[in-house]
């Protein structure tokens, strides 16, 4: 998976945290909100004790989920928590991000964001899309080994 070095906070983290699950939300709409993400094939490449990625959206007034099926998003963040989420895509719809998920759409629309660990380190986005790249970039040449 290549990602663009200059593409925007949003969507670029999503896309790198593809098949990362949402396990919880801290924080409140409006204001900023912490998405902690796991992801055990990034996370433990960063070797710091730990298992999730924490994404901070920066003054985020739009944080919702509708099922596939569903009449009405939900905005509750610790019911969207509780969804247990899985990333697979994303879109952009003017300021709105669109992400996929395995049973419906997140709508996330904020100012911007950072990353940590969950053992307090920072990482920049720049750092996680390495991490993310050599990752498949292994993965590519151990699937054409084993052909």
């Amino acid at each position: 998976m290549r990602l663009g070095r200059m593409e925007p906070f949003v969507p670029a983290i999503w896309n790198v945290l593809h098949d990362g699950g949402i396990q919880r939300i801290e924080g409140t709409i409006p204001g900023d909100i912490h998405v902690h993400v796991s992801i055990e094939y990034l996370r433990e490449r960063f070797g710091d004790e730990g298992d999730t990625i924490i994404v901070t959206l920066f003054d985020c007034d739009v944080f919702s989920h509708r099922l596939n099926n569903a009449e009405h998003a939900v905005s509750d963040l610790t019911a969207i928590a509780n969804e247990s989420l899985t990333i697979l895509s994303t879109e952009m719809e003017g300021p709105l991000c669109r992400v996929f998920t395995g049973v419906g759409v997140l709508e996330v629309r904020c100012d911007g964001g950072a990353i940590s660990l969950d053992s307090g380190r920072n990482v920049s986005l720049e750092e996680l899309i390495s991490v993310a790249e050599a990752y498949w970039d292994e993965w590519e040449l151990r699937s054409k080994s084993s052909r």
